[in-house]
C-alpha cells in the first residue's frame, strides 16, 4: 500500500505586534542561483545522519543568514573542508563564500564546484 502525502497546512499570518520567526532547516544553498554567499554562521558546523540509497551517511552542514534575512543551508564538500575547519573553531562569524565553477571530472564522478571562501 502505498504511503499517502499529507495535506501541507496553509501559511498563517502572525498576529499583530508578533515578529514572525523560523525555524528548521533552511533551504539548501544553489550556487546556481545565487553564486556568491555573503552572512552570519550563528553555531559550529552540525552533523546530520542522511539517508543515500541503502546506506546511512553523516555529512557536515552549516546555516548562513544574510543581511537581508536570507536563510541557507551550506553542505561540507571537498571546496569546503577548509572553510568548514575554520569554523570548527568557534562561531558565531561572518562568511564569504564564492562558487567559481565546476573542475574537472575524474571517470565516472560528476565535477567538483569550486569555491572561494573567507570568514571575519
Amino acid at each position: 500500500m502505498a504511503k499517502q502525502k499529507q495535506p501541507q497546512t496553509p501559511s498563517a499570518t502572525a498576529p499583530k505586534g508578533m515578529k514572525t520567526i523560523s525555524g528548521g532547516y533552511a533551504a539548501t544553498w544553489n550556487v546556481d542561483e545565487v553564486p556568491t554567499l555573503d552572512g552570519k554562521v550563528a553555531d559550529k558546523p552540525k552533523t546530520v545522519t542522511l539517508t543515500q540509497g541503502k546506506k546511512q551517511v553523516e555529512r557536515r552542514c552549516i546555516e548562513v543568514r544574510t543581511a537581508d534575512g536570507e536563510r541557507y543551508t551550506v553542505w561540507e564538500s571537498a571546496g569546503l573542508v577548509t572553510l568548514f575547519e575554520a569554523l570548527d573553531e568557534g562561531a558565531p562569524c561572518r562568511v564569504w563564500i564564492h562558487f567559481k565553477g565546476y573542475g574537472t571530472a575524474k571517470k565516472g564522478q560528476n565535477p567538483p564546484k569550486l569555491f572561494d571562501s573567507a570568514i571575519a
